[in-house]
């Protein structure tokens, strides 16, 4: 007898928007594709275009990223969606914690929104991006860059805080400042 669904596309479940990613990816089942972009940072426009850009390559959505049109609702198979989106869709940036400060924030090295940073630290969002667009290698030298990809900026933390340092923009909280270097003096 041959098998037309498997056992996971027989399951149709809800979203719970409690859920964190790999909480939801871990998930067995159909998902309507509008309850879980929320949760993972994306639209469904984004879905859309990588469904279309693997038809125009000749390759079936449903069975490269789990994504298929069922009459008018966009379908997720979260057990091939999940492995997709971890290689081709997951976001570069992580997610500020809730109640984040400023001086937990200085101590961060991962990358973020600029959105998301500059709720948090004393900086616009305008004035890092101007700042970006005049530096020849902006995310090496002050770590704020606009991802290709996304259309977003984004700050590496590591690199920013250094840049922070480097050009005395703002005075960091006292157990993040550089320590002052004396030459030795030798009798």
């Amino acid at each position: 007898m041959k098998t037309i669904f498997h056992d996971d596309e027989q399951i149709s479940g809800g979203v719970d928007p409690d859920w964190g990613i790999e909480e939801l990816l871990a998930q067995p089942g159909l998902f309507y594709a509008k309850d879980v972009v929320p949760i993972l940072q994306l639209n469904s426009l984004t879905l859309k275009r990588e469904a279309k850009k693997l038809e125009t390559q000749g390759r079936d959505p449903y069975t490269v990223m789990g994504l298929r049109k069922l009459w008018t609702f966009w379908m997720i198979r979260m057990a091939t969606f999940a492995p997709y989106y971890r290689a081709h869709l997951q976001p570069p940036f992580s997610r500020l914690p809730p109640g984040c400060d400023a001086r937990r924030l200085w101590q961060m090295e991962q990358t973020y929104r600029l959105k998301d940073v500059c709720q948090v630290i004393a900086f616009k969002p305008y004035q890092l991006r101007n700042q970006a667009h005049y530096l020849a290698n902006a995310r090496e030298t002050m770590g704020v860059y606009k991802d290709p990809v996304l259309g977003i900026f984004l700050v590496d933390m590591a690199l920013f805080r250094a840049w922070v340092q480097r050009t005395g923009t703002v005075k960091l909280p006292a157990g993040l400042q550089p320590k002052a270097t004396t030459p030795s003096v030798s009798a």
